[in-house]
């Protein structure tokens, strides 16, 4: 077989694949950090955040952390807030945006509207 067949035959194949998901991939550590976010944070990490410390203020959609980031080299404190979405405690929220022309409801998951 040519390699241009086999390599058409390999991308149908990995199409195919079912990846096994494990309850690791939901845990949520802190009530804000998912997989998701700290993937987020990770690429913050590369050009704002030296390290992340703890947690400063926690609400009711949100928890505010306190991190070291860096400016021009030098270091500065700054604070990160971070909106709970797969824990939030606030259901009520499709009331407060109810007729607001920026929100499509039928197209809006919670995740997509924080």
């Amino acid at each position: 077989m040519k390699e241009s067949k086999l390599k058409k035959i390999d991308f149908y194949l990995e199409k195919l694949r079912i990846k096994e998901k494990d309850s690791s991939e939901r845990k949520i550590y802190a009530e804000v950090l998912d997989e998701r976010t700290l993937k987020n944070l990770y690429k913050l990490s590369k050009k704002y955040i030296r390290a992340l410390g703890g947690v400063i203020s926690t609400g009711k959609e949100a928890n505010v952390f306190f991190a070291d980031g860096f400016d021009d080299g030098k270091p500065v404190p700054v604070a990160i807030k971070i909106y709970r979405t797969e824990t939030s405690e606030f259901y009520k929220m499709d009331e407060y945006i109810f007729g607001d022309k920026r929100f499509d409801l039928r197209r809006i998951s919670r995740k997509d509207l924080i």
